[in-house]
């Protein structure tokens, strides 16, 4: 398998989901403002709050009222928290730490994604939470994350 740091991919790129490829359509980098980055297990800090992982318990994140609060997400959501098991690109790991920094002069990235609006960020199945309407008159999906290593499509 190829990976490539988040920062390095293109409109264009195709990305593993969790059951399709799919295709970036845009890139965002928001302004995070006052916000907080999190990490998982002494990991790199890279996700907002309001970002759902996929769990064996079904999607979750640090804080679902700002995952419905910010996006139009269809998907039950529950808190993340210590001891939650996370589907991985290998298969699963428990988190066991998570912890926070101030996001002020970081960089992230929002890939809007045609398809199942999943991939694998840091090793994490994630969701793309976030939704927009497209100039071709398509829905389109997208994710807060940072510098993390995703899984490309090998073609």
């Amino acid at each position: 398998m190829e990976y490539k740091e988040i920062k390095d991919i293109q409109i264009g790129d195709f990305v593993q989901g969790e059951n399709q490829v799919n295709k970036v359509i845009d890139i965002e980098k928001p302004d995070l403002g006052s916000r907080l980055l999190y990490s998982f297990n002494d990991g790199p800090f890279f996700v907002t709050e309001e970002h759902p992982f996929k769990t064996i318990e079904g999607w979750k994140s640090i804080n679902p009222k700002a995952t419905y609060e910010e996006a139009d997400f269809n998907e039950k959501v529950t808190e993340l928290k210590e001891g939650d098991v996370i589907i991985t690109e290998n298969g699963k790991e428990e988190i066991i730490s998570i912890r926070w920094e101030s996001a002020e002069n970081q960089t992230v990235y929002n890939l809007l994604l045609d398809g199942d609006s999943t991939y694998y960020a840091d090793n994490y199945l994630v969701h793309n939470k976030n939704r927009y309407y497209g100039s071709d008159d398509k829905w389109y999906d997208g994710l807060n994350i940072k510098n993390g290593a995703i899984l490309p499509w090998n073609k």
